[in-house]
């Protein structure tokens, strides 16, 4: 599963909590948040950021100031929940929705998928086994009888022409009808 994108709010640059974060730790907010979501979406899809220390989020963001400044900044903001020791991006859910549902997308295609080869697979076993099988006449394999051009013409007379024989009947290369006998296709 690859990740590519991520979503940002076009009204995140109007947003109180994005304003009080760039008046903390300066005009590099912008850069240091959307570093850390890209990060969150690439390591940790479901935004919680289990086992991560503050120095992973900030590492993460890019951040190389003060240690815990971007940290302490971001949970403050709003933008990092700390809900039971458990760090989590907040409202990932909600706002990156298509990342989240990413891995379960991804496991329904590779089940399709397989379905889909498991199905292809059968098919050209089955063809494979009809070219090898008993023939359109009856007699063994193919390799036995190798069909010809002139398998299409039987009981047309000389060069596929002609009137069809009876059952039983077949011609020869003068045009003449032959007999093949009773009980024989």
């Amino acid at each position: 599963m690859a990740i590519t994108d991520i979503r940002v709010n076009v009204s995140l640059l109007s947003n109180r909590k994005y304003r009080k974060l760039k008046r903390r730790i300066g005009t590099e907010a912008l850069e240091h948040l959307v570093s850390l979501w890209a990060q969150v979406a690439l390591q940790s899809p479901s935004g919680e950021l289990s086992g991560w220390a503050s120095s992973d989020v900030e590492d993460a963001a890019g951040w190389t100031g003060e240690p815990r400044t971007l940290f302490d900044a971001l949970r403050d903001c709003g933008f990092i929940d700390n809900a039971d020791g458990l760090l989590k991006v907040h409202d990932w859910e909600t706002h990156q929705h298509w990342i989240v549902g990413a891995p379960k997308r991804s496991e329904s295609a590779r089940k399709v998928n397989e379905i889909r080869w498991e199905r292809e697979r059968r098919k050209q076993e089955a063809e494979a086994a009809s070219e090898t099988g008993p023939n359109r006449i009856g007699f063994g394999s193919d390799s036995d009888h190798p069909r010809t051009d002139s398998d299409s013409d039987i009981g047309k007379g000389r060069e596929g022409h002609g009137k069809a024989l009876p059952r039983g009947e077949n011609s020869n290369s003068l045009g003449k009808s032959i007999d093949m006998g009773e009980g024989r296709p």
